[in-house]
Order: C-alpha cells, then sequence, then structure tokens
C-alpha cells in the first residue's frame, strides 16, 4: 500500500507538489540493507537508480534489525520538524516554551502548577521523568488591564538533564538526554529551572551557552525560593553571575518562585509572555538611524584603524539579528561589536536576548 501511495505521487512528477500543497513531508526509506558497510559505490549508484521516485529524490538506506543507517534520516526528519514547528508557531502566536534543567530542581511540580494538573510524576528520585510530555494551554497576560489578552502555550516538561559521565552505560538515559536537547532547540521560550539553594551550577551554565548559541529566548527561574537563608544576596549572587560569565545574555529575566507552594508561579508566565514578545521584536528603521546617528556621536577615542560605520538595519527576528554596513577596513572589530550590541539591547529593551550582528562591506551602490 505504501509503494501504490508513492507511486501515485510520483506519477508525471507529481512527488514534490502534492506533497507541498497537503503540507506532508515525505521521507523515502529502503530498509533490509544489512550489509551497505560492504557496498562499494556502483552497489550504492544501482540502489539509488532502482529505487528513487522522482520528486523525492534519492532514498535512506537503513536496516532496522541492526540499527543502520538512522542518523542521518533523524537529522532529516529532525530538520523538517523543526521548519514545520517554526513556520506553524509564526503563523497562529503559538508560543513554545520548553522547561529545562538538572535532575531533581522541580522541574515537573512546576509544570503541574502550570498545567493545574497533576499529569507529571513528582518524586525526590533524580530521573524519574524519562519522556518529554506536551501539553496546549491558554494564559491571561496583564490581568485586568485594557492590555488583558489570551496567550496560546506549548508547555514542554523535559527530563533533567545529567553529567555526560553519568550517561556513559544508560542508553535510556541518554535518550532522555537528546529528546531534552531538541525539545530546547524547537522552544521559542526555554524556562531553565535551577535549584536556588544551590546557586548556578556548572550544568546551568553549559545549558545557557547552548541556548544563546542557537539563538533561545531564556527565563531563569529560581525555584526552592522558600529555602533560600538570605533572599537579597542570593538573587544579587545570581544576577553577577549572569552579567560577569555570560555578558551576551546581560539582563536575563528571573523569576524567584517556589513550585511546591505554587509562590509567583503567575509572574513567571508574564516574564516568558514578555521574553517572547521581545524576542519577535522588530526595530523600525527610522528608530534604528536615529540610534546609530546618536551612537556614533556619543564615541570618543576612536583608534583610527577602526572601519566607518555607513548604516544599519534589521534583516530577522526571533533571535533580533541586525546588518550593520561598514567601509574602510576589512573586518568589523570585535570590540566595536560588543559595544553596538550593548547599545541595542539598553535602547530597545532586548535584555536577556541572543542578538546577532552580521558585518557587511559597504558598496556604494547600496546608498
Amino acid at each position: 500500500e505504501y509503494k501504490k501511495r508513492l507511486s501515485a505521487l510520483s506519477e508525471n512528477g507529481r512527488g514534490m507538489n502534492t506533497t507541498t500543497s497537503s503540507g506532508l513531508a515525505v521521507v523515502h526509506i529502503i530498509n533490509k540493507c544489512d550489509h551497505m558497510a560492504e557496498w562499494d559505490e556502483e552497489e550504492w549508484d544501482e540502489l539509488n537508480k532502482k529505487h528513487i521516485i522522482k520528486g523525492f529524490g534519492k532514498p535512506f538506506a537503513i536496516s532496522a534489525e541492526h540499527s543502520i543507517g538512522f542518523n542521518p534520516m533523524r537529522n532529516l526528519i529532525e530538520a523538517l520538524n523543526f521548519r514545520s514547528q517554526k513556520l506553524k508557531s509564526m503563523e497562529d502566536g503559538l508560543i513554545r516554551m520548553a522547561i529545562v534543567g538538572r535532575a531533581n530542581v522541580g522541574k515537573s511540580t512546576l509544570f503541574n502548577q502550570l498545567i493545574g494538573e497533576n499529569r507529571v510524576l513528582v518524586s525526590e528520585t533524580p530521573g524519574t521523568s524519562r519522556d518529554s510530555i506536551e501539553l496546549f494551554a491558554e494564559f491571561r497576560s496583564n490581568p485586568g488591564t485594557e492590555d488583558e489578552e489570551i496567550r496560546r502555550v506549548l508547555l514542554v516538561d523535559t527530563a533533567g538533564l545529567r553529567k555526560n559521565k553519568d550517561l556513559k552505560h544508560d542508553h535510556i538515559e541518554q535518550e532522555a538526554n537528546q529528546e531534552a536537547m531538541r525539545a530546547m532547540r524547537y522552544a521559542n521560550v526555554v524556562v531553565i529551572v535551577v535549584d536556588a539553594s544551590e546557586g548556578l551550577q556548572r550544568k546551568d551554565m553549559n545549558i545557557l551557552r547552548t541556548l544563546e548559541k542557537h539563538g533561545r529566548s531564556v527565563v531563569l527561574a529560581l525555584n526552592k525560593w522558600d529555602m533560600v537563608k538570605d533572599p537579597a544576596r542570593t538573587a544579587q549572587q545570581f544576577e553577577d553571575t549572569i552579567d560577569k560569565t555570560m555578558k551576551v545574555l546581560a539582563g536575563l529575566p528571573m523569576v524567584v518562585l517556589s513550585a511546591k507552594h505554587a509562590t509567583n508561579v503567575p509572574m513567571l508566565m508574564e516574564k516568558v509572555v514578555e521574553s517572547y514578545d521581545r524576542w519577535n521584536t522588530k526595530v523600525p528603521i527610522t528608530k534604528l538611524n536615529q540610534f546609530l546617528k546618536q551612537f556614533l556621536a556619543s564615541r570618543t577615542h576612536v583608534p583610527s584603524s577602526w572601519p566607518t560605520i555607513k548604516y544599519i538595519t534589521q534583516i530577522a527576528t526571533r533571535p533580533p539579528t541586525f546588518a550593520l554596513f561598514f567601509k574602510g577596513a576589512s573586518v568589523l572589530p570585535e570590540a566595536f561589536e560588543k559595544q553596538i550590541r550593548n547599545a541595542l539591547r539598553e535602547e530597545f529593551d532586548l535584555h536577556g536576548l541572543p542578538i546577532r550582528i552580521k558585518a557587511r562591506r559597504y558598496e556604494p551602490q547600496q546608498e
């Protein structure tokens, strides 16, 4: 039946068009290729010629019985899923929110508080939650004000991220770890839950670096705040640690809460919505021009070797990405790039977001 449907799709070269119009992606797989590790180039060519379907490209050769050839196929499926989810969330305003963190910091308890039900098993034993759980929910943003609105959120609860050495001989935990990492990459906003009584650990910082690399919007949830002995000092320590070690995420939004006692949980969702909206910020070109003019005028003692900045424009959101056009030097100095990134963050309230700067050579015809 599967072959019949593929053949019908591929008749007269309609395969790709049919797939596009229906909104479905088709991955062509050839199973029982048990000895493909021994194949030479001619055997691969023969397989491709024999099984290629017009409009779908070359098939993936796998052996399900021996678990061979799955990585390339899995990478493609993940890429297709990511593209689909990104387009869908952009179209309908859905906020994909992933809850991540180390094992036993209270992620599942927080998830249960957010949905108002005990759907996730909560235990003091690290590793109780091994599968990601997704649920749709609606939250009132700015309740009781003129700006009140309903925001749709897809909540994703993930397994606790553990150290690599703890995963070496546990394949189930390895898969749970990989699934949590995928949830982070596909999310719009990632809530990192930390145990406030323990402070930021190395694993927490690694998660932050990963999210900055992938351009995600981040909110830090300082859980178990009821166990903190010196709240003012602890809050300052968290802020100082982020500002000193993760300057690219300076001003990262933080919420102190107790998932167990449902303290400040609504405030967390307000921060999530605010962070999502800032992540989608589109700055008008007139405001960018005014900003750049003031920024350049305020700078003194500029090295003569530095380039001349001609103009700036925003080329993308999610995260905010700006193209900076310059001339008079081969590259844009890293120090200057940091300065303008910090200035953009302050001027347009992009605190806690990864801001991308794309340096481009200025050409006269661009005027």
